[in-house]
């Protein structure tokens, strides 16, 4: 995005110098393969902002923040590669994560005393393939991502005095620019909510433009929610409508991903038959599949072995009851952040997130003998006109209100 990330890395560089004076400070993460300049842009990061910055490679969360202390001192940290155990760089993520909003940690110390810490540093990291994030960490981080260098290229002169004047006159410029900072503020994230953004995207990406705003110019001027893309003016909701913006193609709810996960992981008790997964199986009974007809006993004996059911509540249609506590629909979210421990589920919780009017309700039936308190997911909701799982079917609104049954909890 040679139109915007620019901006947003420029942005970063103020939040990097004004650290705790921000109520919010947005993490970047630099991608791409070797030879796209990766290093080289790090290294001139670390001239702008001299001995402001803390530069590590193979760092830990620990290290960091026993480096920081009670400073507010930008980190970037290189080569931060996803490995087959991510636990290290899940640390220093979650880091990251409290940085960005300034919350306090306590940690254990010798002789029994507790360190107060309170991580309120800006983060950037470059990788060739960045480790999973969750949702969460997405909404707190710019995706730059580095094309690879033209073959033959040249690598740039890099003037570390000139670099460190540079730092210094932005520096500078921050300090003079920063009683405008409210109402740039405030005028970018308005821009970006029509966007599509959420609050937490507002917060991070016009904390980024606001920041490159008073770097690149003197007084706020409200013309400048446009900007020159292509060569035409164009306003920055446009340039940054969240249809287009990597870092929300993964920002999906948590209900949704843990609907997603027990639709599609493949059932072990099945692994012979023509249905492997619980979306595969409900859907063609949705649909009139062959595979089972009108005997509903069939799909439910065929869901009893996933620890899951199927109830019929006409007028409402039918729908799949998921146990709040069962070992083998344990199983299905075995490894999972949902799986939680044996008689304590996780994954009840996370899809009562959902929208209750139209996708979920309460319900107790049977299964395999045992009368169990079950979230009921509507297979009208999933698969219906307009449905969750329906081409052209992204979200569940209210115009697809389903009648809802009080069911026992």
């Amino acid at each position: 995005r040679p139109e915007v990330d620019p901006h947003l890395l420029i942005g970063w560089i103020g939040v990097a110098f004004l650290g705790a004076a921000l109520p919010w400070r947005p993490a970047a993460f630099m991608t791409g393969d070797k030879g796209s300049g990766k290093s080289t842009l790090q290294e001139i990061l670390k001239f702008i902002l001299g001995e402001w910055l803390i530069s590590a490679t193979n760092t830990t969360a620990a290290g960091i923040y026993q480096r920081v202390g009670h400073d507010c001192l930008p980190v970037a940290v290189d080569e931060f590669e996803s490995k087959a155990d991510n636990s290290k760089a899940k640390a220093l993520l979650e880091l990251a994560r409290q940085a960005s909003s300034g919350g306090l940690m306590l940690r254990g110390g010798d002789r029994h005393q507790g360190v107060e810490f309170q991580a309120r540093s800006a983060f950037i990291f470059s990788s060739i393939n960045a480790p999973p994030m969750e949702p969460q960490d997405l909404s707190r981080f710019a995706l730059l991502r580095l094309h690879r260098l033209k073959e033959g290229a040249k690598p740039p002169p890099i003037d570390a005095q000139a670099l460190g004047e540079i730092g210094r006159i932005i520096l500078r410029r921050m300090i003079e620019e920063f009683h405008r900072f409210d109402e740039t503020w405030r005028a970018f994230k308005d821009e970006l909510a029509h966007a599509g953004m959420d609050g937490r995207g507002q917060d991070t990406f016009g904390t980024l433009l606001t920041c490159a705003d008073m770097i690149s110019h003197r007084g706020w001027d409200p013309e400048r929610l446009s900007h020159t893309r292509n060569g035409d003016l164009r306003p920055w909701r446009e340039i940054m409508a969240v249809q287009g913006m990597a870092e929300f193609d993964d920002a999906t709810e948590n209900w949704r991903l843990c609907l997603s996960h027990l639709l599609t992981v493949p059932v072990e008790a099945w692994r012979n038959g023509t249905k492997t997964t619980v979306g595969a199986a409900i859907e063609a009974w949705f649909k009139g599949d062959d595979d089972f007809g009108n005997d509903v006993m069939r799909i439910r004996r065929l869901l009893n072995s996933a620890g899951l059911t199927l109830e019929r509540r006409p007028p409402t249609g039918d729908w799949l009851a998921v146990p709040n506590q069962n070992p083998a629909t344990r199983k299905l979210f075995e490894g999972t952040k949902w799986a939680g421990e044996s008689g304590a589920g996780v994954w009840s919780g996370a899809l009562r997130q959902g929208p209750r009017d139209v996708l979920w309700d309460l319900g107790q039936p049977r299964i395999n003998g045992d009368k169990a308190k079950c979230t009921m997911i509507s297979l009208k909701a999933l698969y219906g006109d307009g449905g969750l799982m329906t081409d052209g079917g992204t979200t569940l609104t209210k115009e697809t209100d389903l009648p809802i049954e009080n069911g026992d909890d």
